[in-house]
């Protein structure tokens, strides 16, 4: 069975950890940093945006839990979207998992670090498995509580 990743064109192989990462871009005119990547800066307007591997870590701004999913999502109900502040300023919408392990998403918080991660969602009509960026807490037992 192959695998394919949601969106490929948001994410990038970093050249020097080979490891997948998300593709962003930053204004060289005012330092501006987007997820995903733009045409044109959303704060100065410039046009001639550097497209970047982002960071893997980041802080979680704020969240949610879904309990009637969207159609054509392929994942496990409920489950939790948020959003997650890299530290080259873009801030990224994304599942968040916090429900494995044993982990619990009550117990998830703003401002907890996250670390991007990519897992298989579950199989697509084709029977390919989806590969989907996510953020979870840096430390595992972060939710466990």
């Amino acid at each position: 069975m192959s695998a394919r990743i949601i969106k490929e064109e948001w994410v990038i192989e970093d050249p020097a950890t080979k490891e997948y990462r998300l593709r962003g871009c930053i204004c060289p005119g005012c330092g501006a940093a987007f997820f995903p990547v733009r045409l044109f800066c959303g704060k100065c307007l410039g046009a001639d945006l550097n497209v970047v591997p982002l960071s893997t870590e980041g802080v979680l701004n704020t969240f949610t839990t879904v309990y009637s999913a969207t159609p054509g999502y392929l994942g496990k109900s409920p489950y939790v979207v948020g959003k997650v502040d890299l530290p080259e300023g873009a801030r990224v919408r994304s599942l968040i998992m916090a429900d494995i392990n044993g982990q619990n998403p009550s117990n998830l918080k703003i401002g907890m670090k996250m670390k991007l991660v990519f897992e298989n969602i579950g199989p697509d009509t084709e029977g390919k498995d989806v590969i989907c960026h996510m953020f979870q807490p840096v430390n595992e037992g972060e939710c466990a509580k």
